[in-house]
């Protein structure tokens, strides 16, 4: 039980560590995103966009894509430790 409670700590930390980063990714591109719509709209190319509309949509997604795949981190190393943690010696 103890090497369970081990290995849900550390699967948990690096699930949060996989959404850091993630998350991180996510919103850079948003903000490069932004910048480009930015600079598109001051050569007449294309519409006026603020920060707040951008960032706001960027924000909803890279959380939701984040926690999709740290809960898929989480899942598998558990289903691992749980795996591995029956077979005979």
């Amino acid at each position: 039980m103890r090497r369970w409670l081990w290995a849900l700590v550390v699967w948990g930390a690096l699930s949060a560590a996989v959404w850091n980063g993630f998350f991180d990714v996510l919103v850079n591109r948003g903000e490069k995103g932004y910048l480009l719509a930015q600079a598109r709209a001051e050569l007449g190319l294309g519409p006026r966009v603020t920060m707040g509309e951008v960032m706001a949509t960027t924000v909803e997604d890279a959380a939701r894509v984040s926690t999709r795949w740290a809960v898929i981190v989480l899942a598998a190393g558990l289903v691992a430790t749980g795996i591995t943690a029956r077979r005979p010696r």
